[in-house]
């Protein structure tokens, strides 16, 4: 019975869900938003909607309540979906860095990478949002960028990314050359 109520909730609550994403991807954040807080009110158990309603309230500037729906999805498994727990996780690593818990946002990212791997690195390594936490170095064993390879020099860049590169070969082959 348990099972049969939720396919039912999970059934109609698709087309709404839907809508949501696609105002998403349009970038009508605070609409998505106003679609989703009732979907997410009934339905406290579907972790892509919180996911979404996460999203949404993340890119509007809510961080503090987007993290709540944040943690929630990755409770729930953000329906097993392995770019939707990367995705979260690093969603919750942003709003980390823009509170201020930049200790917390790097701990986000490394989950991230090392659970789901990282396929967003140029946000890692160029992004705005995680400069405050770049700078403190708290990302450079991730990512090979230092403070001073955001400097904006593409040579310093470029050396950063080889000599990260050459080190994970090194951690990863028993002899690689």
């Amino acid at each position: 019975l348990g099972f049969l109520w939720w396919a039912c909730a999970t059934a109609a609550s698709a087309a709404p869900l839907d809508g949501a994403e696609r105002l998403l991807r349009a970038g009508k954040d605070i609409e998505a938003v106003r679609v989703l807080e009732p979907i997410v009110a009934k339905n406290p158990y579907e972790g892509w909607a919180a996911y979404l309603l996460g999203v949404a309230l993340a890119r509007s500037g809510r961080c503090p309540a987007a993290m709540k729906h944040l943690e929630a999805a990755l409770k729930l498994g953000v329906n097993g979906d392995r770019n939707g727990m990367r995705s979260a996780n690093l969603r919750m690593a942003e709003c980390m860095a823009r509170t201020g818990d930049l200790a917390g946002s790097a701990a986000r990212v490394r989950e991230a990478w090392a659970r789901w791997s990282a396929h967003d690195v140029t946000k890692l390594t160029e992004g705005e949002v995680f400069a405050p936490v770049r700078a403190r170095g708290l990302l450079t064993p991730l990512t090979g960028r230092t403070a001073a390879a955001d400097a904006g020099d593409p040579k310093i860049k470029m050396r950063a990314d080889l000599a990260y590169f050459d080190r994970l070969i090194r951690e990863a082959h028993p002899a690689p050359f």
